[in-house]
């Protein structure tokens, strides 16, 4: 691996743990939820920002409570579009890329609604 292959995978790493749940940076005595919440790694390269906002809904869904994900499909199409598929023969970079994009968007809508719902107090069941 060459010089800017362990650049990228140094990058690669930071963002991981920017966007990680409970990782308390450098500079700061505590985790900083908002920061985590609201972080659109304005900073870094469009691969960059979906991978890292990736790490981050997969923090989110690792710790959402059980009960809001009662829909397998939901679920699953999530887990497609965050994690790498194991075989690259199935894989696309491109739609890789379209998926992860989708993913995010969707968390952020679905993140959206759980914040509504909790201000006016309605309880739909799990989704």
């Amino acid at each position: 691996m060459g010089m800017i292959g362990v650049c990228i995978l140094i990058r690669g790493l930071q963002i991981a743990m920017r966007m990680r749940h409970g990782v308390i940076l450098p500079g700061q005595d505590r985790f900083e939820l908002l920061r985590w919440k609201v972080d659109s790694l304005p900073e870094a390269h469009y691969d960059d920002k979906l991978f890292g906002y990736c790490v981050r809904i997969s923090e989110r869904i690792r710790t959402r409570d059980p009960g809001l994900f009662s829909d397998n499909i939901l679920y699953t199409l999530f887990k497609m579009g965050i994690y790498d598929w194991e075989d690259p023969n199935k894989r696309n970079d491109q739609a890789m890329q379209a998926m992860r994009h989708s993913t995010a968007m969707a968390d952020c809508l679905l993140q959206r609604i759980f914040d509504v719902e909790r201000a006016v107090s309605v309880d739909y069941g799990p989704l």
